[in-house]
């Protein structure tokens, strides 16, 4: 089975806010926790680009963007941060030419890589001096 046809294992999620300018949605991992999903139109790179985070909440209740400590839930969490981008794009057509994706750790990469390709989505690469980031093109 390739890893690609694994993001099929969503697990249920909500909106939490919806404005012009972001689109919050929150999900819990039975057995790991609460995660929290932030799309928000990144004004420094132009109209049509958005940029993507996602974060958990941790055993000290801060949020913590270290989701790896998940149980081997790992595919479950990018199933459903993976649902809500889609949903994201249909609910803002015509808004979204792009989504950034931030990599904070490099494994993340080939991960957020078969995201968009699951989306049918080309991506251009760029890393910038402050880490590892890419940009799907919707």
């Amino acid at each position: 089975m390739k890893l690609v046809e694994l993001f099929d294992k969503s697990v249920p999620w909500q909106e939490a806010f919806h404005a012009s300018y972001q689109s919050e949605y929150e999900f819990t991992v039975e057995g790991v926790g609460e995660y929290y999903v932030a799309i928000t139109i990144d004004t420094d790179s132009g109209e049509g680009v958005w940029t993507l985070e996602f974060t958990r909440k941790r055993d000290d209740d801060q949020w913590s963007h270290d989701i790896m400590d998940t149980g081997g839930k790992q595919l479950q969490v990018f199933s459903t941060v993976l649902d809500i981008v889609r949903h994201f794009i249909r609910k803002r057509q015509g808004e979204v030419d792009y989504i950034n994706f931030t990599a904070s750790e490099p494994s993340r990469i080939k991960l957020y890589r078969r995201m968009a390709q699951k989306l049918g989505s080309s991506y251009v690469e760029n890393t910038k001096s402050y880490g590892n980031e890419f940009t799907v093109k919707i």
